[in-house]
């Protein structure tokens, strides 16, 4: 039996959903998934912290259910550049809400612990996290800032410490990734399932452009390293375009040689064109949980370059799908561009690799959890599609 998202609705058609998402504040890899999830479960009612009215627009999101942003939306601020703030705010915002009336409860997200509003569902319900990572900052998974000292001394054991009674609360744990997965053990010492993210995938027809430059293609944020990317292709010389919206794009504007060009947020149609026009996609976060626009590119044919970090282990064959830089520096980046020239290298097998982490296959296992974790709570039998 072939399954579709409606087939698998039935199952659990009549019950009351949540989906708790952290923010809304721009359009990436995040807000794809709360797609994704709304596709699975159309009925669902949306619970976030706050919503940017063009990242709304941007998600696209079709879905029966209401939308609930939390008090945050009213204070006369803009959360935008504040992120930080929405952070140290969560205990406030997630416990404000009321999801009592929910018989399953998914939340998702990571550094704004979306998992709190847990602790406001019915305890009969099915609590599901899908993690993207526990808060880095918070636990320590990258250098503290001057900020996260100066938190860690009095603000994140609390935080810590609502995080763990949450955690507790649930009843199925979902990691991103394998990385993640680890992260969660050392953390919360409790095991996850692993569910990668979806990819949206191209046309088996999608014809290749002349190769123009190399790209990047995400949030323009610190912990995205762009600064090591650019210091490399400044070094180089070699064509790169930068494409997506971020705090940290002014900076890097000043200090990108000409060769660099930033070309803002661009729409899917123009994000493809650009992805087929590349030698490589250019990725240099660490420990970055399960970064979808590299699954992007390869779907679309074009092989990725990477710090070996995170969850890009998890996507890329060395020397078939793309390649590794082991150092946090420009020089191993400019050392893995040059080993790339020499190689040739095969659209057919990016787009293979790809095609494990396709639509399909997220949307069958994220709901035979759901399903299967609601029958443990009801103790009710449920007949799933046969995968």
């Amino acid at each position: 039996m072939n399954f579709s998202v409606t087939s698998a609705n039935m199952a659990i058609s009549h019950l009351k959903i949540a989906i708790i998402h952290d923010t809304l504040i721009d359009f990436g890899g995040g807000e794809k998934v709360l797609r994704a999830l709304i596709g699975i479960f159309p009925s669902a009612d949306v619970y976030t912290s706050y919503v940017n009215k063009q990242a709304l627009y941007r998600t696209n999101l079709q879905f029966k259910g209401e939308l609930h942003t939390s008090w945050l939306q009213h204070v006369p601020l803009r959360f935008e550049n504040k992120r930080r703030l929405i952070q140290i705010l969560a205990p406030f915002i997630w416990l404000s809400f009321n999801l009592k009336k929910y018989d399953i409860v998914i939340t998702h997200g990571g550094f704004y612990f979306a998992q709190f509003a847990q602790l406001k569902a019915n305890k009969n319900a099915a609590h599901i996290h899908y993690c993207i990572s526990p808060a880095k900052n918070v636990y320590g998974y990258h250098v503290l800032s001057r900020l996260d000292r100066i938190l860690n001394w009095f603000w994140y054991p609390i935080l810590k410490l609502v995080d763990h009674h949450a955690i507790s609360s649930i009843d199925c744990l979902i990691a991103v990734s394998q990385d993640v997965k680890q992260r969660i053990k050392e953390t919360y010492g409790r095991n996850a399932q692993v569910v990668y993210p979806l990819t949206e995938m191209f046309p088996k027809s999608q014809s290749w452009s002349t190769k123009k430059s190399f790209c990047y293609i995400g949030r323009l944020s610190k912990e995205k390293n762009l600064k090591l990317i650019i210091d490399a292709f400044n070094q180089t010389g070699l064509p790169l375009q930068i494409v997506g919206e971020g705090p940290e794009g002014e900076k890097l504007k000043k200090i990108a040689h000409a060769n660099i060009s930033f070309t803002g947020y661009q729409d899917k149609r123009n994000i493809t064109q650009i992805i087929l026009s590349s030698y490589a996609s250019i990725h240099a976060a660490v420990a970055d949980d399960f970064p979808l626009s590299l699954i992007e590119s390869l779907a679309l044919g074009t092989p990725v370059i990477a710090l070996q970090s995170g969850g890009a282990q998890e996507m890329i064959i060395p020397h078939r799908t793309g390649l590794f830089f082991v150092d946090q520096s420009s020089q191993s980046l400019i050392e893995a561009l040059r080993l790339f020239q020499q190689q040739k290298w095969s659209h057919k097998n990016c787009r293979l690799q790809a095609d494990s982490f396709c639509q399909l296959s997220f949307n069958r296992r994220f709901h035979s959890v759901v399903v299967s974790e609601y029958g443990k709570i009801s103790s009710q039998y449920v007949n799933l599609p046969k995968h």
